[in-house]
């Protein structure tokens, strides 16, 4: 059998370590998929999952066989998805598990997942995964298939788990049925569970070269698939077998440079974007099969439509600025997300954020973390989180132009860019992105703004003059 892409962008090396085991037949039971959001980490565990439980003899997912019908309508009884989610009140029974409300929601929330898997999920509040969702996928996925041997299980945002959640899952992971296949999904690898962790093997997912990027945001265009009046694919398959839930600021940044590509952290890569698990992380490069294996890779790509169909070649079509500018942030979710809300504004305000401390102009930065944390809480941390989310991109081109790298796949459209300390090391960038990551997991466990943001201009102050502010 012969495992076909239809949902995966790029991710060559991916395609080709876990096509070659699909093929033999020497899946493992559980993986951890790692790298940005946005990337695919989400589409391949929906491709594999759909070919674990499709019909089809030959080539598989079909997309086209009851099977594969059922797992894009989030209906088939061993197909299970879990991921995080922000509940309003009526969503929570008074003891706090999920009511009808909830569950109606939760599989809202994955049928849209699935619908587009490059559209990263937006929150109005700190995410988390329900304790009651892993304790009912449990219990359906110890039972083993019903439809077939295999079961397919996909966790998304698996860092979000609390301790509870994640003590819920550990024996389902550790040994489940036979036939079970586990993807875990996370952007940061180093907030997941030391007991998740040794129960996984884990695949590290590459930044996409721009024209990747560039290519499938043109063909979302011409489908109307993005932007403004974008059509949602609508799922109108009726589910057959149902087990559960189916049930202002101040200017002043530094012109004329660009930035990096990524959004998040290193996950797995060095300084200048390698990717430590055997590819080159910006260019998307296979590393090969597995080690003493000399079978070559297959890697065969989907026939199927998908919510973005091909454009016919030798169309022309007229350059998109928008496009042009949000195709080298490598990753394509992100892409998606910065076409639809420039980011040029979040990106000045990082710059000057970051040029005010590192001048030592206690003042400005103290003030400008204190505008962006003005307002009421929610809009408050979405700015900065969307502010530190940029400046850990300008960070990281600062380092890249500095210490050297290819400039090919890390340059974004924005023009600000930000300094650096005389004395810098290279290694030093661990500490800054340490810095911001700690910031945003402040804000994923609702901390006040204003206190998240002063205290972060303090330790950025600190950090970039050494002195104690």
């Amino acid at each position: 059998m012969i495992l076909q892409w239809n949902k995966l962008v790029g991710q060559n090396r991916v395609k080709s370590v876990i096509g070659q085991a699909f093929q033999v037949g020497a899946l493992g039971h559980a993986y951890l998929f790692c790298g940005e959001r946005g990337t695919g980490k989400f589409a391949a565990a929906l491709d594999i999952a759909m070919a674990l439980l499709c019909r089809h003899s030959e080539a598989r997912p079909c997309g086209v066989c009851p099977a594969c019908k059922k797992v894009a309508s989030y209906s088939h009884p061993d197909f299970h998805i879990i991921m995080p989610l922000f509940l309003q009140n009526e969503h929570k029974k008074d003891g706090g598990s999920l009511s009808d409300e909830g569950w109606a929601f939760a599989g809202a929330e994955a049928k849209r997942r699935i619908g587009d898997p490059y559209r990263l999920p937006q929150y109005s509040g700190p995410p988390s995964i329900p304790v009651d969702w892993i304790r009912e996928a449990n219990s359906a996925i110890m039972r083993g298939g019903t439809e077939g041997p295999a079961n397919a299980v996909i966790i998304d945002g698996v860092d979000t788990m609390s301790h509870m959640a994640a003590n819920a899952m550990l024996k389902t992971l550790e040994e489940p049925p036979p036939g079970t296949v586990m993807i875990l999904l996370t952007d940061k690898p180093h907030s997941v569970l030391q007991t998740i962790l040794s129960r996984c093997q884990t695949m590290r997912f590459a930044l996409l070269p721009p024209d990747t990027i560039k290519s499938e945001l043109y063909k979302r265009v011409r489908a109307g698939a993005i932007g403004p009046g974008r059509r949602e694919e609508v799922v109108t398959e009726e589910p057959e077998v149902i087990t559960f839930v189916k049930k202002e600021v101040r200017k002043g940044g530094k012109k004329g440079g660009k930035n990096s590509a990524s959004d998040n952290d290193l996950f797995g890569n060095d300084l200048f974007g390698n990717d430590l698990f055997g590819g080159a992380a910006g260019t998307d490069t296979p590393a090969g099969t597995d080690a003493g294996s000399n079978a070559e890779p297959v890697v065969k790509e989907g026939i199927n439509a998908d919510i973005t169909p091909e454009i016919e070649p030798n169309i022309p079509i007229t350059p998109d600025p928008k496009v042009e500018t949000a195709s080298v942030c490598g990753s394509l979710g992100v892409a998606i997300e910065e076409y639809e809300d420039a980011r040029e504004e979040f990106y000045e305000y990082a710059a000057a954020l970051w040029n005010d401390a590192l001048c030592g102009n206690w003042d400005g930065a103290t003030q400008a973390a204190e505008r962006l944390a003005s307002g009421d809480s929610a809009s408050a941390t979405a700015l900065c989180q969307k502010t530190l989310n940029c400046l850990i991109q300008l960070m990281r081109f600062a380092f890249f132009e500095k210490f050297g790298a290819s400039m090919n796949y890390i340059s974004l459209g924005t023009s600000y860019q930000i300094g650096l300390p005389k004395t810098v090391a290279a290694n030093d960038i661990e500490r800054y992105l340490s810095l911001c990551q700690n910031a945003l997991g402040a804000f994923k466990a609702r901390g006040n703004p204003m206190m998240v943001m002063v205290n972060f201009a303090c330790n950025l102050m600190e950090m970039l003059n050494g002195k104690e502010q």
